[in-house]
């Protein structure tokens, strides 16, 4: 299995791996994040603002994909 998060919630992150998923790759997400617009005046946003950046169509956020491969999952599951 294949996943995407946001590479700001660490909670996600660490529910992910909990489950077995491992980190592949970060990758900035090209879709126009129209909340986000603000983000470099938005002072909620100051922990985080590395993980955005400005595009032609608005603001990209940085992400992480994951991964989940069966025989990890197996391992996990039986306690080896």
């Amino acid at each position: 299995m294949h996943l995407e998060v946001a590479i700001f919630n660490l909670p996600g992150i660490r529910c992910y791996e909990r489950c077995g998923f491992k980190r592949t790759e970060k990758f900035w997400n090209p879709r126009a994040y129209q909340r986000f617009l603000d983000f470099d005046h938005d002072p909620r946003l100051i922990p985080i603002r590395q993980y955005f950046r400005r595009n032609d169509h608005g603001v990209e956020v940085e992400y992480l994909k994951m991964q989940l491969i069966r025989s990890d999952y197996l391992k996990l599951q039986s306690g080896v």
